[in-house]
This record gives structure tokens, C-alpha cells and sequence, in this order.
């Protein structure tokens, strides 16, 4: 399998995150305080440094969560993702999930499935995001921090979040 690595710097990247895939976000970590829970992201890639998140989902029923691995319910999240396809004509932009080990920085089990979907035919991205929140003192609402991250084929680089108050999807 290609290996990723964590790139050292910031490449002057962003995600702009809508409040609505923001609050998602927040109110599915706080639920899973002791666990990883997280899910898709759902927006349009802009360029190789730009991604607007306009919609996250939940973990699905079926999703497994553990102190530090989470799997996602994928025939869940792939309804949710058709559903926001249909209506706002926008597409899988990447995954989120939560670390309560305070890890603001993509683990080596992350990096191999960004490894995974990066080199994915069926996907052929160029660019793909990844979204940590990080339960503990952050700044955000509910004690959680939001850590951006880029993957290209070579490496996931930390970026900014930006708050999108208005997308329009």
C-alpha cells in the first residue's frame, strides 16, 4: 500500500466550514466523549488548496467506536452523501472523526487511509480533506478543537479552518 506522510509546515491551505457541517461535527464528538465517532464531509474542492465543507454527517448505527480506532457506517454515510448530491449538487470531500487522546495531528492508522483512498482509482482525487476534532480544553464550543489537514498523493499537510457562515451549495 503507498505510504503518506505528515508534511511539517502549513502550505497556506483552508477548509471553509459551514456552520451547519460545524455544529454536526460538534454535537456528534460530544456525544462519543469517551470514543472516536466521526463521518464524511460533503462540500466541493475548490482548488488543490481550497475546500468548502458544506455538510459533515454523523457515524451511521452501525459504526464502531473505540477509545482510539473509528469506523464509520459506510451504507449510511453513502445515503446521507446521495441525499445531499441530490439536492445540493455536492459531493464527498473527505472524512472527520474525533481523538480523545488530545492527537491534533493525523495518526499513522490515519495516514494509511489517507494513503488508501489518495490512491484509490475508483476515487481519483487530487486532493482530499481531513478534519480532527480533538476532545479536551479547545476553543471552540464544547471543548473541542478543529484540526484542517490536506492529503494530496504525497503527503497531508495541516491547514486553516475558516468559519463559512454562507455557502451556497
Amino acid at each position: 500500500m503507498p505510504r503518506l506522510r505528515r508534511a511539517d509546515k502549513k502550505v497556506g491551505g483552508r477548509l471553509l466550514l459551514s456552520a451547519e457541517a460545524r455544529d454536526v461535527i460538534e454535537r456528534e464528538a460530544s456525544r462519543y466523549r469517551d470514543v472516536e465517532t466521526g463521518g464524511i464531509l460533503i462540500g466541493r474542492i475548490e482548488s488543490a488548496t481550497e475546500i468548502h465543507v458544506t455538510h459533515a454527517s454523523g457515524p451511521g448505527p452501525n459504526a464502531v467506536h473505540q477509545p482510539a480506532h473509528f469506523l464509520r457506517d459506510t451504507t449510511y454515510c453513502a445515503g446521507v452523501l446521495r441525499e445531499h448530491y441530490e439536492r445540493h449538487g455536492v459531493d464527498y470531500v473527505g472524512e472527520w472523526h474525533s481523538h480523545v487522546n488530545l492527537l491534533r495531528v493525523p495518526s499513522h492508522g490515519d495516514l494509511l487511509t489517507l494513503a488508501g483512498i489518495m490512491s484509490d482509482p475508483d476515487y481519483d482525487f487530487q486532493v482530499f480533506s481531513m478534519l480532527l476534532a480533538v476532545k479536551g480544553r479547545g476553543r471552540w464550543r464544547r471543548g473541542l478543537e478543529l484540526h484542517g489537514f490536506l492529503a494530496t498523493r504525497q503527503a497531508a499537510r495541516t491547514v486553516s479552518i475558516e468559519k463559512a457562515e454562507i455557502l451556497k451549495a
